[in-house]
């Protein structure tokens, strides 16, 4: 299973400084257990992100998804976070 560590901001390149929004997977429902499937709440809080330059949010844990395909242009900010892309 691959995986995916998040340590600094990626996504449009719009810094934090920029952000209108954050946006945070946990509140989505997303777990960060490594056990729990969180792509439903990834995906949730991706929709949320409808603003440009929102910054989406993973706090420390070890999030398990299948592939999110979006054409958003969004940031992503994790605080010692891993995503593991289920097949």
């Amino acid at each position: 299973m691959p995986s995916t560590r998040i340590s600094n901001i990626g996504g449009s390149g719009v810094g934090l400084a920029a952000s209108l929004s954050f946006i945070n997977v946990k509140d989505y429902g997303a777990k960060g257990d490594g056990i729990t499937d969180d792509t439903t709440a990834i995906s949730n809080a991706m929709d949320a992100t409808n603003v440009v330059g929102s910054t989406l949010v993973f706090p420390a844990g070890t999030y398990l998804s299948n592939q999110i395909t979006k054409n958003y242009a969004i940031n992503i900010l994790g605080f010692g976070a891993i995503i593991k892309v289920q097949n």
